[in-house]
């Protein structure tokens, strides 16, 4: 949920090749990669992207919107 403001076309290009073109694998390392941070810096992260309408070229604030409310029933279901 928080990596959506902060990536740009060339990190998401990058990391992509990085993982053998497969950009789920590019999303499940990079969510591993913030996530393993300390809760504090999370939380900060989180508090930032709630304040923020950026987001990837071709996306739109819709999509960041989707993001937010199906991965919070994702960690609501957990």
């Amino acid at each position: 949920m928080v990596s959506e403001t902060k990536l740009t076309i060339p990190k998401v290009l990058v990391g992509t090749i990085a993982s053998g073109f497969r950009i789920n694998r590019f999303i499940a390392a990079d969510a591993r990669r913030r996530g393993d941070v300390a809760l504090p810096s999370l939380l900060d992260d989180f508090r930032t992207a709630a304040k923020t309408s950026t987001h990837l070229r071709g996306l739109s604030s819709l999509s960041m919107l989707d993001d937010v409310i199906i991965h919070s029933l994702d960690i609501a279901a957990r």
